[in-house]
């Protein structure tokens, strides 16, 4: 059974107006239910996980199609069964590929020190550009916890 637009949105944390900013401005990957007035708009579990995801993304300040290509990604892995349990990234390097977490745990935690402004490693980062700086800024996104609340959601609305 479908969710609508204010349930993703609670769920998601993030406002209309940045939806409607998005929708407006940018577009999303999924094709989005249509709308009209005095009628609720029913999301897709696909839908709803996109919205989430970009909300979450878009907050850390990533240029909007840096957004759109890693959620796409995130879509496809999460499809396939093969999405992380999270994702950190420098958003001061040019790459921003960002590094899979499979979770939150320490040793996870620990790969990502050589992100960090005060550690200077002895040898180059791996997969880095002349081009990079170290992170002022370290981007975390739990996105088990982003996919556990969308699939609540669609859960809640199924034993209704």
């Amino acid at each position: 059974m479908p969710a609508t637009l204010t349930q993703v949105l609670a769920a998601a944390d993030w406002s209309r107006d940045d939806f409607n900013n998005w929708k407006r401005r940018i577009g999303f990957s999924t094709k989005m239910p249509e709308t009209s007035p005095g009628v609720a708009q029913e999301f897709s579990r696909e839908n709803a996980l996109e919205v989430a995801y970009l909300a979450a993304l878009s907050k850390t300040g990533f240029e909007p199609y840096i957004c759109n290509l890693r959620v796409e990604q995130w879509l496809r892995d999460e499809k396939r069964g093969k999405l992380p349990g999270g994702w950190a990234s420098n958003p001061q390097s040019v790459e921003r590929s960002g590094l899979p977490l499979r979770n939150f745990a320490k040793a996870d935690v620990g790969r990502l020190a050589v992100g960090l402004p005060n550690v200077q490693p002895t040898a180059p980062m791996p997969n880095a550009s002349r081009n990079s700086k170290p992170a002022t800024v370290l981007v975390l996104i739990d996105l088990a916890e982003i996919t556990r609340r969308i699939d609540a959601l669609f859960d809640q609305r199924r034993s209704k």
